[in-house]
C-alpha cells in the first residue's frame, strides 16, 4: 500500500507570476531541513501503520523502507503545455475533480492525479528537476528521477544520467514576462490525446511530481513508506510532489494536469 500526498506549500498562489512561483520553489529546496521534515513525518506516520498491521494480521511481520523523493521527469507534451499556463490574474487554483479520472498510466497511475486537478504540476517539477541542475540542490541518491512511463531514469546523484537526453534541459525559459518555450518542443493540440479532464476543462495529461516515499519491501515510488506483512505490503508512500500537502499541511491535493 502506498501512501501518496503533496506539499500544500508548494502549490501555486493566486496572484503569483511564474518568476515569483520558481522563486519560492527555489527557496524551498534550498532548506533541507524543510524537505526532510515532510520525510520524517511520513516516516512516522508509516510505522503506525506498520505496527497497526503487525498487530491486527496474526503472525504477520511488517518491515518499513524509509521514505524517498520521486520527481517525474516532463516529457516534451508536458513541456509544450507550458506557453498555454497563465499566471498573475490569470492564476488557475488546484482543485479536487467533481468525478475522478482514471486514464493514468505509467509514473501518473496513482490515485491523487485521479482525483486531484493542478495545471500547474508538471512545471513545478520543471522547476525542480532545473534548480537541481543549476544549483545544485538535492544531489542525493534518496532522490529518484522518472519519466513520464515511470521507468527510472537516474538518482539525485547521478542527475546527468536523469537528464541527459532529456527535452527540458535548456528548452524553457522563465522571466518577468511569463515562460517561453523553445521553438523545437513541439505544440500539442489536445484534442488528440487520450488524456482529458474529467471536469471537461483541461487535459489530464499533465505530469511532474516530487514524490517523497518511504517505504519496504516493493520499491515505492512517490514520498512513500511501505511495510511488508506476511505477503501484504503496506508501503505508505507519499509523493511529496510539489504543489501538495506530505506534512504541514496535512497530506493533500497536488497531481497535475
Amino acid at each position: 500500500m502506498d501512501l501518496s500526498a503533496r506539499i500544500e506549500e508548494l502549490q501555486i498562489q493566486s496572484g503569483e507570476e511564474a518568476s515569483a512561483y520558481r522563486a519560492r520553489i527555489e527557496s524551498f529546496m534550498a532548506t533541507a531541513a524543510r524537505t526532510d521534515g515532510y520525510r520524517v513525518a511520513l516516516d512516522a506516520l508509516t510505522t503506525r501503520l506498520a505496527d497497526k498491521l503487525t498487530l491486527t494480521l496474526v503472525g504477520a511481520r511488517a518491515q518499513v523502507r524509509p521514505a524517498t523523493i520521486q520527481i517525474i521527469r516532463p516529457g516534451a507534451q508536458q513541456l509544450g503545455r507550458f506557453r498555454k499556463l497563465p499566471f498573475g490574474s490569470g492564476v488557475a487554483r488546484p482543485h479536487y475533480r467533481p468525478v475522478p479520472t482514471y486514464q493514468r498510466s505509467g509514473a501518473y497511475a496513482d490515485p491523487f492525479f485521479y482525483y486531484y486537478y493542478d495545471p500547474y504540476y508538471d512545471f513545478m517539477s520543471w522547476v525542480m528537476l532545473d534548480t537541481m541542475l543549476h544549483q545544485h540542490y538535492w544531489h542525493s541518491s534518496a532522490i529518484q528521477v522518472v519519466d513520464t512511463s515511470g521507468t527510472l531514469v537516474g538518482t539525485g546523484d547521478q542527475l546527468d544520467v536523469a537528464t541527459d537526453s532529456w527535452a527540458g534541459r535548456d528548452a524553457v525559459t522563465v522571466g518577468d514576462q511569463g515562460i517561453a518555450v523553445d521553438s523545437t518542443v513541439p505544440d500539442l493540440d489536445d484534442r488528440q490525446s487520450s488524456w482529458f479532464s474529467s471536469d471537461g476543462s483541461s487535459p489530464t495529461d499533465v505530469t511532474g511530481s516530487w514524490t517523497d516515499s518511504g517505504s519496504s519491501d516493493s520499491g515505492s515510488s512517490s514520498c512513500s513508506s511501505s511495510s511488508d506483512s506476511g505477503g501484504s505490503s503496506c508501503s505508505g508512500g507519499s509523493s511529496c510532489s510539489g504543489g501538495s500537502s506530505c506534512g504541514g499541511g496535512g497530506c493533500g491535493g497536488g497531481g497535475g494536469d
